[in-house]
């Protein structure tokens, strides 16, 4: 009769003890259900920014090669100009 009994109480230890580690996994996975809801919060926030930086990189870019367009074109008329000057100076034209 001792054992039985002894059994119950090592038994109901036993339940005791895995009914208090499966509210910690409870409370650790509902832990986890926040923080990948914050991170998903996030991570909207981080796409919108990124489409943000994306949009001011193609301005930037579309000016940065109209001005080499300008650029160009002024480098150009600078050396047909020279080109000139040296050829009524050597006497080609």
């Amino acid at each position: 009769m001792e054992a039985v009994l002894e059994d119950d109480v090592v038994e109901e230890s036993r339940v005791a003890r895995l009914e208090s580690d499966v509210a910690h996994i409870q409370r650790d996975i509902a832990d986890m259900k926040v923080d990948i809801r914050e991170g998903r919060k996030e991570q909207g926030s981080l796409k919108a920014e990124i489409a943000s930086l994306r949009d001011e990189m193609h301005v930037g870019f579309g000016n940065v090669q109209r001005e080499l367009l300008s650029t160009r074109i002024w480098m150009f008329s600078l050396v047909g100009a020279l080109l000139a000057v040296m050829a009524h100076g050597f006497k080609w034209i």
